[in-house]
């Protein structure tokens, strides 16, 4: 029980620390500058 709850902290831990660097990292200066629209061809067939 006790080794389940320390994985369960380890993994918690590193699921915060690695959501706050992407969060750290995301600035209007990494954003795209231009928009760009990708026609995709329509190959449904009905």
């Amino acid at each position: 029980m006790k080794k389940a709850v320390i994985a369960l902290i380890v993994v918690l831990f590193v699921l915060v620390v690695g959501f706050s660097f992407f969060l750290t990292q995301a600035s209007p200066d990494n954003a795209p500058q231009e928009v760009s629209i990708t026609e995709l061809p329509d190959t449904y067939e009905k």
